[in-house]
């Protein structure tokens, strides 16, 4: 009968300590996401945060930056700048940090390309995002010790969100870039990104109004 207890009592203990390896991984994984997350469409940097544990964990706050970008004084300007101009929508957003600057991933299905033939699925870099208090804090001091995110804003570039559909004018990043090779970043900053207008319309953040077909004949 002892020895029947014995067994029973150390089942126990081997199926608790699995039980904990197995909490220990999830609450890791809230943390970061894989490295390339299942219909992402194209790559990722070795770790991205996850959306949802951002959510639930406290935000530490706002960090703005300054890329000194210079916003072009009309569309053309943008146009010019940019190696390829596409209609998408956003299908999925990712947060992470690279190179010490915090970067929002937008998986963009190609609607329409206006310049520079591409088409499918791929991934735009927006110079913002969060970043988390033990990687901003291993870059720049401070935040030891505490858990958390902060909000960092970059060129006042407002971040894209699933299922937004919007024109983008996009350029390569330059090199010795720490992005992904097949990645693409806004080639003018806010300039980069124009919403239609519920009337159809398309505005420039210069409050200049296009037609699609005006649109198409200015980039083209």
């Amino acid at each position: 009968m002892r020895e029947k207890t014995f067994v029973c009592t150390g089942i126990f203990l081997i199926l608790m300590i699995l039980l904990g390896s197995w909490a220990l991984f999830r609450v890791e994984a809230l943390a970061y996401g894989p490295a390339e997350p299942e219909g992402s469409g194209g790559p990722l940097p070795n770790f991205v945060y996850n959306p949802e544990c951002i959510q639930s964990s406290p935000l530490l706050g706002v960090k703005h930056f300054s890329s000194g970008v210079v916003l072009p004084g009309d569309l053309s300007g943008a146009a010019e700048a940019a190696s390829s101009v596409i209609r998408g929508r956003v299908t999925e957003v990712y947060y992470t940090f690279a190179d010490g600057q915090a970067w929002t991933q937008a998986n963009i299905q190609v609607l329409d390309c206006l310049k520079g033939g591409l088409s499918g699925s791929i991934c735009v870099y927006f110079q913002g995002g969060y970043a988390s208090a033990e990687d901003f804090g291993a870059r720049y001091g401070g935040g030891e010790g505490r858990e958390g995110f902060y909000r960092v804003v970059a060129d006042g570039v407002e971040l894209p969100v699933e299922g937004q559909e919007s024109y983008f004018f996009l350029k390569a990043p330059p090199e010795g870039s720490a992005l992904p090779e097949g990645a693409w970043v806004l080639a003018c900053g806010s300039a980069s990104v124009l919403a239609p207008e519920p009337d159809g319309l398309i505005r420039a953040s210069s409050g200049s109004c296009y037609t699609g077909r005006q649109l198409r004949e200015l980039v083209g």
